[in-house]
């Protein structure tokens, strides 16, 4: 889910299939996963300033929206998607993106 701010653009992902079955994900591996979706969803028009949040979402109401009360908090990231970009032209790309790529990172 994008929502787009006055001076940065808010983006939820639901990290719920990355975590299935109890699986163990990396840290770096959520982190290349998070900062992939946010650029899929940005258009060039979109502020620099990207904050996304990555939750596990346990119950969706009958639309497959959230319900705010059931979403469990994974990690809250900040960046620049003027930093994002040249990380995600590499070749081949990154399994992995750094904590270093993002300007905040909270583990919850």
């Amino acid at each position: 889910m994008v929502t787009r701010k006055a001076g940065y653009v808010h983006v939820l992902w639901d990290a719920a299939e990355a975590t299935k079955g109890g699986k163990t994900v990396v840290r770096g591996a959520l982190l290349a996963s998070a900062a992939r979706l946010a650029l899929a969803r940005l258009t060039e028009a979109d502020p620099d300033d990207v904050r996304i949040d990555i939750v596990v979402v346990h119950v969706k109401d009958g639309y497959g929206k959230p319900k705010w009360d059931s979403l469990t908090r994974v990690a809250k990231l900040q960046a620049k998607k003027t930093r994002l970009l040249p990380w995600a032209a590499g070749s081949p790309p990154a399994a992995e993106a750094p904590e270093s790529l993002f300007g905040k990172v909270e583990w919850y």
